[in-house]
């Protein structure tokens, strides 16, 4: 074979690899092209979820797949604790607040008790009577109290709470506190209704 066929045979030959080089990195150049095209279209659209949080009620919407929520350590640390209002339930999973199974109210401290008064719920932590309208929207925060609530209680249309200095009820407008000189009924928590369980777990 002459040396001009053989320098031509090279010369084809590198033809040949150089255009399979060219061919992988384009392949590859695509694939990556693809990914990126995906990472920013997920991008895109959670960032618009994002920014339409309220509308689309995403604060209203929970997690229950159990593997996501223990992968990011967000498990509930206590049971939650329920009390039946007329016809409702009023839950507090570990300082969230639900009626029913929707989130109302977060932070807010562990729950004494709940009831339903002239048409009105009333929550009562510690060192705070929550007053929510029937659809669960905050109407007062009180903190004007005697002391720190132990429990909530009533007997006929008022409102009491039972303390470290003695049991107190209240005037319709939760405004004026007095010694109490009757004992009322004291809300009691009641196991929660499994389907609202699942909702708020």
């Amino acid at each position: 074979m002459s040396k001009l066929a053989q320098t031509n045979r090279k010369g084809r030959m590198f033809n040949r690899r150089r255009i399979q080089l060219a061919y992988s990195v384009l392949r590859w150049h695509g694939r990556l092209g693809v990914a990126a095209g995906l990472l920013f279209l997920i991008l895109l659209v959670t960032g618009i979820a994002l920014n339409h949080a309220e509308r689309l009620a995403l604060d209203q919407r929970y997690i229950a797949t159990e593997w996501l929520l223990d992968w990011y350590g967000i498990t509930p640390k206590n049971a939650p604790v329920s009390y039946r209002v007329g016809t409702h339930w009023i839950t507090e999973l570990d300082g969230h607040l639900f009626l029913n199974s929707t989130l109302i109210f977060e932070r807010t401290g562990f729950v004494r008790g709940a009831l339903q008064t002239q048409g009105i719920f009333a929550v009562a932590t510690e060192d705070i009577l929550y007053l929510f309208d029937p659809n669960g929207r905050l109407i007062e925060q009180i903190v004007n109290l005697p002391a720190k609530i132990l429990r909530l209680g009533w007997r006929e249309s008022s409102t009491y709470i039972d303390t470290p200095r003695g049991i107190f009820s209240t005037d319709p407008d939760f405004l004026i506190w007095r010694q109490a000189d009757r004992v009322p009924n004291w809300t009691e928590t009641i196991a929660t209704p499994k389907a609202i369980g699942d909702d708020v777990l």
